[in-house]
Parts: C-alpha cells; sequence; structure tokens
C-alpha cells in the first residue's frame, strides 16, 4: 500500500543514496566523512523501517521488526562527533564510549531479534488487525515504562544537545578560521533539524497517553525525516562537488597546509599588486605562487571563507576607495578608478564594489564629497 507518505519517503532515500555516493569517495581523508555516511546510513536504515512498517510490506520482510528504536540511538552520539571534529575539539579514546547505549540496547533486545520470521509475522498481524479494528486505544501510563522511555531515548539526545550548544557558545572564536561560516551553517542544520524531529517525537509520546497513537495511520515521522534529507540536500551541500565543503578541506592537503596556501597567496598578491593585473586568474596566480589552482582555491575558500574572485577583488575595492577619496583624481572617471584599480569594466567594478562595501562607487564617492 503506497501512499503519500511512502512517496515521499523514497524520495527521501534517493537523495540519501546520491549523499552516500558523493561522501564514499572522501572516506579516506577526511574523518566527518566518515561519521556523516554512518548518520546517512541511519536514516537510511530508519526510513526504510518507518515506509515498510506504514505501508505493511514489513510483512514479507519481518527481519526489520524492532530495528528502528536501536538505530535511533546512533543519532545524536554522531552528530555529536561531527560537531567535536568540525570544531576542531581533539578527539579522545572515550569517544567510542558514545556508542555504548546502542551496543546496550541491542543486546538487551536481542531476545527480540532471534525471533523467527513466523513469530514476528503473528505479531505483526496481531498488531495491524488491532489498528484496523480501531481496538488500539491511548497508552496506558505506566512510570516504569514511562521512566524508562525518558531514559534511554529522552534524555541521550538532551544531553548532547546541551554540550554541542555549549561548544557553539558565542564565546568560541570562530573567526579564527577553525569553523569558515559555510560549515558552521552546514552543523546548525543538523543540529537543528534533528532537534525539531526529537522535540516532535517526544510531543507525539505525550500525545499517545491521552489519545490513540495518531502516527499509526500518518506516520510524520516518515515527513519529519525526509525534511531533514531534503535541507541537508538543499542548504548544507556545495553546488560544484555536492558534498558539504567541510569533507573537502583535506582532500590531499592537510588544513594546515592550505592555510599556509592562502596565506602565501594573500603575501604576494599585497606586496606585488597582483590584483592590478586585469587577467589575474586563479591558474595564473597559483603558478606564481608554486602551487596548483585546485589547492589555492580550497586554501582562500576555508582560510579566508571566499571564492577566488572575492579574494582579489577585495584588494581592488580597497585601492578604488583610495583613489576615490584622493583629491589627485578628482579628474578621473569612475570607470578610469576601475581600470586603475584592476577591474577590466565598469560593470564588473559596480558589481564587486556594491557586494563588498554594500553600496555603489558613485554613491561611495558622493557621500564623501558631502
Amino acid at each position: 500500500m503506497i501512499t503519500i507518505y511512502s512517496f515521499i519517503g523514497l524520495m527521501a532515500l534517493g537523495q540519501l543514496l546520491i549523499l552516500e555516493i558523493s561522501t564514499v569517495k572522501y572516506l579516506k581523508d577526511n574523518v566527518v566523512s566518515r561519521y556523516f555516511l554512518l548518520l546517512l546510513i541511519c536514516l537510511n536504515f530508519l526510513l526504510i523501517h518507518e515506509i515498510i512498517v506504514h505501508s505493511r510490506y514489513i510483512l514479507y520482510v519481518p527481519h526489520f521488526t524492532f530495528t528502528g528504536e536501536a538505530l535511533t540511538l546512533l543519532i545524536w552520539p554522531l552528530i555529536f562527533l561531527i560537531a567535536k571534529k568540525i570544531l576542531d575539539k581533539k578527539k579522545s579514546f572515550y569517544d567510542l564510549f558514545h556508542f555504548l547505549p546502542f551496543i546496550a540496547y541491542t543486546i538487551y533486545r536481542i531476545n527480540d531479534y532471534l525471533l523467527s520470521s513466523q513469530d514476528k509475522i503473528e505479531l505483526l498481524k496481531i498488531f495491524y488487525n488491532n489498528i484496523d479494528s480501531q481496538i488500539i486505544v491511548a497508552r496506558k501510563f505506566l512510570v516504569t515504562d514511562f521512566i524508562y522511555d525518558l531514559l534511554l531515548f529522552r534524555i541521550q539526545p538532551l544531553i548532547y544537545i546541551i554540550i554541542i550548544l555549549m561548544y557553539l557558545n558565542p564565546n568560541i572564536k570562530l573567526v579564527n578560521n577553525k569553523i569558515n561560516k559555510n560549515n558552521l551553517r552546514w552543523l546548525l542544520i543538523l543540529i537543528y533539524g534533528f532537534l525539531i524531529i526529537w522535540l516532535l517525537k517526544y510531543l507525539l509520546l505525550l500525545m499517545g497517553y491521552f489519545y490513540a497513537p495518531f502516527s499509526l495511520n500518518h506516520p510524520i515521522i516518515i515527513l519529519l525525516i525526509s525534511s531533514q534529507v531534503f535541507l541537508i540536500s538543499q542548504f548544507a551541500l556545495t553546488n560544484k562537488t555536492g558534498i558539504p565543503k567541510v569533507f573537502a578541506l583535506s582532500k590531499g592537503k592537510s588544513k594546515k597546509e592550505l592555510e599556509e596556501i592562502a596565506k602565501k597567496a594573500n603575501t604576494f598578491v599585497k606586496e606585488n599588486k597582483a590584483y592590478l593585473d586585469t587577467n589575474l586568474s586563479l591558474n595564473s596566480l597559483s603558478k606564481m605562487i608554486s602551487t596548483n589552482s585546485n589547492y589555492l582555491s580550497k586554501g582562500i575558500n576555508y582560510y579566508y571563507n571566499k571564492n577566488f574572485t572575492d579574494f582579489i577583488n577585495e584588494f581592488r575595492v580597497d585601492t578604488a576607495k583610495r583613489l576615490i577619496l584622493s583629491s589627485k583624481m578628482d579628474f578621473y572617471t569612475l570607470e578610469g578608478i576601475a581600470k586603475q584599480s584592476g577591474f577590466n569594466s565598469i560593470t564588473t567594478f559596480n558589481r564587486a564594489f556594491l557586494k563588498i562595501e554594500g553600496t555603489t562607487p558613485s554613491q561611495y564617492k558622493k557621500s564623501f564629497n558631502s
């Protein structure tokens, strides 16, 4: 039985597959990509589990029965380890202990997992018959069950959320290039996206004590997980490589090496006024400082959090501002100032000036004269 929920879930599974393929090639050189791939695999299994339970195809693959809950215990430890790595927190042997709740719960439920296929099918048939007969009513409140669920599935994410948000405290100097804006945005999407899912799942749990479980016929968990997958795809992936930018930082070069390349480029451009060359390109500058264009591009993107064009245009705009404010340039047109600053056209000059200064060259000159 394919419903709109199942259809949306299948679309998300397709997107997850694309993300996983894009991530695999970075596993060797980047720890973040390994944790992220594990997170994607968990989402895969959770989505598959929710879809086949909702569509009742689980009757044909009963081995998936009981597998959904255990995987939720891996989500926040993986997000925590991703955040820790991106924020340059030291890794520790104790990081392995984050997976203990998952291991303990798996061992605790081992008898359920080892049930025969026929036994699982019988349990599932009873479950679906109760739904069809509308026998299932509001969950009976039992203190022991509530505390068990609270400690195992609700407190664990809350602890991780608090720790991660402490790491992201404004007092941490993120501007020191340990994490750039793109990586921070990608990380925040992971954190707050799963935080919303956690809150809504907890709300559904509480509602289950007053009403017959709404999620049995309307599995909004599928919608929540799918929305998170689409958010990651839409906002957190680069246009060119199809992966989070943080993955590409250490491909072939360490962060330290990329930082040195970026600093070398900055010093060379400044001392030799290379930005005044209207034909300066990423390729030509990389040859001037004895590196390749790929490393230079990554270094500038990582260390200065901007692309090559914006990196060079900032030098040119600074030069143009000095020329505009100089009395010796009163007889020069803005087009002449653009040429003197290294821009090859007045259009490019106006666009770059507006992007960097938030105003046009003519408005800047007018405000100074006034």
